[in-house]
């Protein structure tokens, strides 16, 4: 992990815009239990000029398993607009059927 974050962080410094690149540096963070840090890679990652859509994705993930439910509704509402019957179907599959 440590040598990945070295890689990624000096990949930032060769293009900071990458979507892509912040992206998986928020991914070492979220390994390594740093969820603050991943939150805030993910959200930059979603802001640049071309995002990558697979930090929204790994951004409803982490809020998932902190349980913020509204915060992930948010984001899987970004991704599949007009489309809650699947929203809440997601969320219902992640924690399964007896958790609401």
């Amino acid at each position: 992990m440590e040598k990945a974050e070295e890689e990624l962080k000096f990949a930032m410094n060769i293009r900071p815009i990458y979507s892509k690149g912040i992206n998986n540096l928020g991914l070492v963070y979220a390994k390594k239990g740093e969820k603050d840090k991943a939150r805030e890679l993910y959200l930059k990652a979603i802001k640049q000029e071309f995002p990558y859509e697979g930090a929204v994705e790994n951004l409803v993930v982490l809020y998932l398993s902190e349980e913020k439910i509204d915060l992930a509704k948010h984001w899987l509402t970004y991704l599949y607009p007009n489309n809650s019957k699947l929203v809440d179907t997601l969320i219902k599959n992640y924690f399964g059927e007896n958790k609401k």
